[in-house]
């Protein structure tokens, strides 16, 4: 289950990752799951999600959202696409880790693109999720 509600319209790419939305309850061990939401805009509630999913030890067969936009459709990251994020900012994902509890693995293909694509350096883009993260 969702336990924070996320208010993402008209928010920007940092405030989507800055402030993923957080899950709770209980997962049976080793089950399988399909994911589905009302509407896909950067996969971020499928990526938080997922990583949820994962950590509880049960496997995510696939994701379906009613609606969605045409720049999200590719959901999975790519290799090409993370080998790209962790030659950029290879210093940068174990920071991540431990603030998000996943890895650059969980992240969308928007998502990774989004950091790649901003051309910040490592430093700016942790001062920024951490202005930007609500308590």
């Amino acid at each position: 289950m969702q336990s924070s509600k996320v208010s993402r319209t008209g928010s920007t790419g940092w405030n989507r990752l800055a402030n993923p939305p957080q899950f709770s309850g209980k997962i049976k061990d080793d089950i399988y799951a399909i994911m589905i939401d009302d509407n896909l805009t950067q996969g971020g509630t499928f990526a938080a999600l997922n990583g949820y999913i994962e950590n509880m030890g049960c496997t995510v067969l696939g994701a379906y959202a009613l609606t969605g936009r045409k720049y999200s459709a590719q959901l999975k990251l790519s290799d090409e696409t993370l080998c790209l994020l962790r030659t950029k900012y290879e210093e940068l994902e174990t920071w991540w880790t431990q603030l998000f509890k996943y890895n650059f693995e969980a992240l969308t293909e928007w998502e990774a693109r989004y950091l790649i694509n901003s051309n910040k350096s490592s430093d700016f883009i942790r001062s920024k999720i951490t202005q930007t993260k609500q308590i």
